[in-house]
């Protein structure tokens, strides 16, 4: 699902984001971030991995990829279309999990760090597994390096 050399993502779709990916490729209905130093926040749609479906978000700034937020959709223990801490958690410590086994088959080390639970630097950029407490949300971010 994501490539460990340049922090592309392609699901069994045929879906796939990579650094520097247009936002013109998606005819999507944008967010603005607000006023915030992030960029433009689209929806990218639901895609599958194995037996997970991924709920996919990107962050666009000047209409290029800048983060990639990858929420598993059907995790063992977190029930479905419930958002609350308990549930989330549960999200979290299974995003960790597959976070560690995916940077584990490459040797590399991860830590844990602030509001990521475990995060790495990668020659691409960042990839963690963040609770947000603040809109009760367990995602895995690839941050990207321009």
């Amino acid at each position: 699902m994501i490539d460990f050399q340049d922090g592309s993502v392609k699901f069994e779709d045929g879906f796939s984001a990579v650094l520097g990916l247009n936002k013109s490729k998606f005819i999507i209905n944008s967010v603005s971030a607000g006023g915030g130093n992030l960029g433009e926040i689209l929806p990218l749609g639901e895609h599958v991995s194995e037996s997970f479906r991924w709920g996919v978000g990107g962050v666009f700034e000047n209409s290029c990829l800048r983060q990639l937020w990858l929420q598993c959709l059907n995790p063992p223990g977190v029930l479905s279309g419930i958002a609350d801490l308990a549930n989330e958690m549960a999200r979290r410590d299974f995003h960790d999990k597959w976070l560690m086994e995916f940077l584990r088959k490459y040797s590399v080390k991860g830590k844990k760090n602030g509001a990521a639970s475990y995060e790495a630097q990668m020659a691409w950029g960042k990839i963690a597994s963040v609770l947000d407490m603040r809109g009760v949300q367990a995602i895995i971010l690839l941050d990207y390096k321009f």
